[in-house]
């Protein structure tokens, strides 16, 4: 073998230089992070609720999911983490999941990592994705985000948010790549991130959201991308989650 082979026999993957942490198992479960392990008997609706998103992914070829809600204080980013853990727990699935709320970024308290990491010198191209994102196990790498983005507009317009993205699919190879969206009918730049995405996946609160908000959403997301279904988080406490379904055509 000659010296230029051997070289690259012994080049890294990416994703394996991402940077590995081991979650503290009571901190999960104290904010409601029951899809870590097969121990909280809610981790069942959450399994059903991926194997109906891989077989629409696969079947429409998707890859990137956002995930959002219509007002605040729906469960969101608790829906988007567990999901995340869901999804590295299936067979030869990687999965990425990253705070896209970039105004009220809070995937790093729900998992408990405390650090001054921004997401971006991330977007803006500066860091390459092996150095900014986290690992959580084999299959698991987090985006978390520190700070407030005033102009989250303007960054996630930029045509460097595009290549980033870009290059982190290109470098990783993930099976799925889930973005923690602003709440639809509250952040100006929700509107300015739906093209980085597939499909979004609303998350609709029993005691909180109102119908005719869910349409205004469906009417946002008809001019941009496609709507996944509707998660209905009946209470964020019992975790019990429903998944209504939402037709992909707008007609």
């Amino acid at each position: 073998m000659t010296s230029i082979e051997n070289s690259e026999a012994f080049v890294m993957d990416p994703w394996q230089q991402i940077r590995e942490i081991r979650p503290d198992v009571d901190y999960l479960q104290k904010h409601r992070i029951i899809a870590h392990q097969k121990t909280h008997q809610a981790f069942l609706r959450f399994d059903l609720l991926r194997t109906k998103i891989l077989g629409a992914m696969t079947k429409q070829k998707w890859t990137r999911i956002g995930i959002s809600s219509a007002t605040p204080s729906c469960g969101k980013t608790f829906v988007s983490v567990n999901l995340a853990f869901t999804f590295a727990r299936a067979d030869d699935c990687k999965a990425i999941l990253l705070d896209f709320d970039l105004q009220n970024p809070s995937i790093d308290q729900q998992i408990g990592v405390h650090s001054d990491c921004s997401i971006r010198p991330f977007l803006s191209g500066q860091v390459p994705p092996e150095d900014y994102l986290i690992k959580c196990g084999k299959n698991l790498a987090f985006g978390t985000n520190s700070e407030v983005i005033d102009n989250a507009t303007e960054l996630i317009q930029s045509p460097r948010t595009s290549l980033a993205l870009a290059a982190m699919t290109e470098a990783l190879r993930p099976n799925v790549i889930l973005f923690d969206l602003p709440p639809m009918l509250v952040a100006d730049h929700v509107i300015a991130l739906l093209p980085h995405v597939d499909c979004v996946l609303l998350v609709a609160a029993g005691n909180v959201t109102k119908g005719e908000d869910i349409n205004k959403c469906l009417d946002l997301l008809r001019e941009e991308t496609e709507c996944l279904g509707v998660i209905l988080n009946k209470g964020e406490d019992k975790a019990d989650l429903a998944y209504g379904k939402v037709k992909r055509s707008y007609s």
